[in-house]
């Protein structure tokens, strides 16, 4: 947690003056609220109805269809204006986060992996933890739900969430084809948008998708702009367990728009130094 803010403090030294304009549209990124697992996507339960409130309050949250209306007619002055979104389907959105956007009357959009909800145990979550702190998803009736309701939007995140980038080109379409197909069997809707999961993607594999879906959506902690508006590369800004209140505003007004290029740059070197450090055959010597 020290690291992280202090690459946020890092971040908002260079970046004094609010980069975001009132055009813009801001997309934010969660994935679970119980704020019980020791993971930076998790975040408090508590500072997210702290979040919500204060993006209540603002009266600038919008739903996705709504905001991608007006990123294409470049109707977006009034803002900038927030879109809600979750990835990977957690029971902890039904439990707590739905909850607190139908109280506040806020709308959201959820990116489903549906491998996860037809098997609750092939769980999305990349650092190992204990058997029983792993989140369970959301049920096909809990999505019905949601579903029926006016607030929520509900996308495709693939069916067994991999890395796209590191499957060729048939297997990139049968992740995309197997969660269309649930989407079908169990809502009767073939879903409009997509999330790239872990925000890995590449311009092949957009080219591979582009055909399924109207939207794509990666992380790249930008706001979206009328002027450059590409509905294939939706840019997110991920919110998390750091994210307290007043780094939280900071990022409602673009001052930490580089901490995902940073922490991008960051995960490449140390992959870097990592190959580098293996002992080298002694054949390639």
């Amino acid at each position: 947690m020290v690291k992280r803010h202090l690459l946020k403090t890092a971040v908002l030294t260079g970046s004094v003056v609010p980069r975001w304009r009132s055009r813009d549209v801001i997309i934010l990124m969660y994935h679970t609220v119980s704020g019980q697992l020791d993971l930076e996507m998790d975040v408090p339960f508590e500072r997210f109805l702290r979040q919500m409130s204060h993006l209540a309050e603002t009266g600038r949250v919008r739903s996705l269809n709504d905001a991608l209306a007006r990123l294409r007619t470049g109707d977006t002055s009034g803002g900038p204006f927030y879109v809600i979104t979750f990835d990977d389907a957690y029971r902890d959105f039904h439990t707590h986060a739905a909850p607190v956007l139908t109280d506040l009357g806020l709308p959201a959009t959820l990116y489903v992996p549906t491998g996860f909800v037809d098997n609750s145990g092939s769980h999305p979550v990349t650092k190992p933890l204990a058997s029983h702190e792993y989140p369970g998803a959301c049920t096909w009736d809990m999505l019905r739900e949601h579903n029926d309701s006016q607030l929520i939007t509900l996308g495709s995140h693939t069916h067994d969430h991999p890395e796209l980038t590191s499957l060729i080109p048939v297997e990139v379409k049968v992740e995309v084809e197997m969660a269309i197909a649930r989407f079908e069997d169990e809502l009767g809707f073939r879903p409009a948008h997509f999330a790239y999961p872990r925000g890995k993607w590449n311009p092949q594999v957009e080219e591979l998708i582009r055909p399924y879906h109207e939207t794509l959506a990666v992380i790249e902690g930008q706001a979206n702009s009328a002027d450059d508006f590409n509905p294939y590369r939706l840019t997110r800004v991920g919110i998390g367990k750091s994210d307290t209140m007043p780094w939280f505003r900071h990022k409602l007004r673009g001052r930490l728009d580089g901490e995902e290029t940073v922490k991008a740059l960051a995960r490449r070197g140390v992959a870097r130094m990592s190959v580098e450090a293996k002992p080298r055959h002694p054949a390639a010597r």
